[in-house]
C-alpha cells in the first residue's frame, strides 16, 4: 500500500478527513492525519522510505460505531496500528483519540 492509497483510505471513512489541519472546523467526528517520512539508505541511496502516520479523531462522546469503522478499514487494507488511551480537552468538548501506524514504499 501506498502512501496515496492510505490517504485515499482514510477519506473515505464516514466522516471529515483532511490532512495536516481543517481550516474550518467541522462538527464532531472529524479526523486529520499526519505523516513523517524517513528514508532508509546505504552507500548515499535511499532504497526504501517509511512514512509513519498519526491519525487524530475527534469525537464529542466516545463511540463504538466509529472506532470499528477506523479499525475496520485498517484491518482492510492490512495496517498494523496503535491506539492512544483518548484525551478529553474541556475547552472544545471534544474527545481526541489517536491511531499510529506506519508503511514500508520501497523506491
Amino acid at each position: 500500500m501506498t502512501s496515496f492509497e492510505v490517504m485515499a483510505a482514510l477519506e473515505t471513512l464516514p466522516f471529515p478527513v483532511r490532512f495536516d489541519h481543517i481550516d474550518n472546523e467541522p462538527a464532531a467526528p472529524f479526523g486529520v492525519y499526519t505523516f513523517s517520512v524517513s528514508p532508509m539508505s546505504a552507500d548515499n541511496i535511499a532504497y526504501i522510505k517509511t512514512f509513519e502516520f498519526t491519525f487524530r479523531v475527534f469525537v464529542e462522546k466516545l463511540d463504538a460505531a466509529i472506532d470499528a469503522a477506523i479499525e475496520t478499514l485498517f484491518r482492510n487494507n492490512e495496517i498494523v496500528w496503535t491506539r492512544d488511551e483518548p484525551q478529553y480537552y474541556e475547552e472544545s468538548a471534544l474527545y481526541e483519540i489517536d491511531y499510529n501506524f506506519g508503511i514500508v514504499a520501497g523506491e
